[in-house]
């Protein structure tokens, strides 16, 4: 199959045909194919809990595909591809690693790193000069436009690249059935400037799955420690010379865990190792005795609803929070869990 052949690619969200050449071109180019080398779910991959495979290549694909199945322009298509090439390796770990703000023992990332750097990542790859030969530049397709109202928004917005990833791991995790998952898709629609359901149920089945997973795995007490010792193990390697600043940002996840376990260093080996067993690396402590204090993000979204008990010519569309109360309490409990942080005794 030539480069520019079309391409067609099974995706949760359907069958996703690919025609045009430069989508074609940027989905073979090195920046891309890296991608199915940067794990979702970051150095967890290496930790004793168990998750599924889910690459940044897996999720960038999914977006695509989302993004064509409601009709967005081909210059968002494009962003909603490339926007997370410049994920660096162990993807979020990145954000704690070059946070200047993180303090010795208390963490809350407050960048999103490979956002704050997509521009200058693009600039080193091969993508502009497959960019120029279609008469396109990176203004034109940088994903934080705020142009492109599918792919990007704040939360607690709906945007393609959130309902991807919550809707891919609900799925490859099995909290989210196969009809569950055809529901919410067959509910899920865009209006005017908003991502928006027909119907309350989905819209709830969607959600719940937002505060799901904040709780028990993205603001986690164990997701939360790994990512730390994980940019601790980076920041060591750095310091150490047995990695460089290139490989954090373009080699990928396997080649830079094998390079520093392979190092003899015993500080690096021991935050290895605290990430490969968390579970006995600490215990949660109180906020007036503890080593480690880590805030993570809150992920929960409130999308917008279908209201059918409106009037003609009224807002037809409410926040999920005001017509469904058990969801306004859970969301509101989960917000305020998230912003206190968890606190930590290490063990080792």
């Amino acid at each position: 199959m030539k480069a520019t052949d079309p391409k067609r690619l099974i995706t949760i969200y359907g069958d996703l045909k690919i025609t045009e050449p430069v989508i074609l071109d940027l989905i073979n180019c090195e920046a891309v194919q890296r991608l199915k080398e940067i794990n979702q779910f970051g150095i967890k991959k290496y930790a004793s809990i168990p998750l599924l495979d889910y690459t940044r290549y897996d999720h960038s694909i999914g977006v695509l595909s989302l993004l064509q199945k409601y009709n967005a322009s081909i210059d968002e298509q494009i962003a909603g591809l490339l926007h997370d090439v410049s994920h660096t390796v162990f993807s979020h770990v990145g954000d704690v690693l070059f946070d200047i703000t993180s303090q010795e023992n208390s963490y809350q990332s407050n960048i999103d790193y490979q956002d704050s750097i997509h521009e200058w990542y693009l600039k080193q790859t091969d993508i502009p000069k497959i960019l120029k030969k279609y008469n396109k530049i990176i203004d034109d397709i940088h994903h934080k436009s705020k142009s492109f109202l599918l792919l990007e928004r704040d939360l607690p917005e709906l945007c393609a690249d959130r309902i991807e990833y919550i809707l891919y791991e609900g799925w490859i995790s099995r909290v989210l059935s196969t009809s569950d998952l055809k529901l919410i898709l067959n509910n899920l629609d865009f209006v005017g400037k908003d991502w928006v359901f027909k119907d309350l149920n989905s819209a709830k089945k969607f959600a719940d799955l937002s505060l799901f997973f904040t709780k028990n795995n993205w603001s986690s007490d164990w997701g939360g420690f790994i990512y730390i010792m994980g940019a601790k193990a980076l920041k060591r390697s750095l310091a150490l010379g047995i990695i460089t600043e290139w490989d954090v940002h373009f080699s990928t996840d396997d080649v830079v865990w094998e390079t520093m376990n392979n190092s003899d260093d015993e500080i690096l080996q021991a935050l290895l190792e605290s990430i490969c067993n968390s579970k006995h690396a600490y215990k949660l402590a109180s906020s007036k005795k503890y080593d480690l204090h880590i805030k993570g993000k809150f992920r929960g979204v409130n999308p917008w609803v279908l209201d059918v008990s409106s009037k003609p010519k009224t807002n037809r569309y409410k926040r999920l929070t005001e017509l469904d109360s058990e969801y306004c309490n859970s969301f509101n409990d989960i917000k305020t869990w998230v912003s206190k942080g968890h606190y930590y005794s290490l063990t080792s």
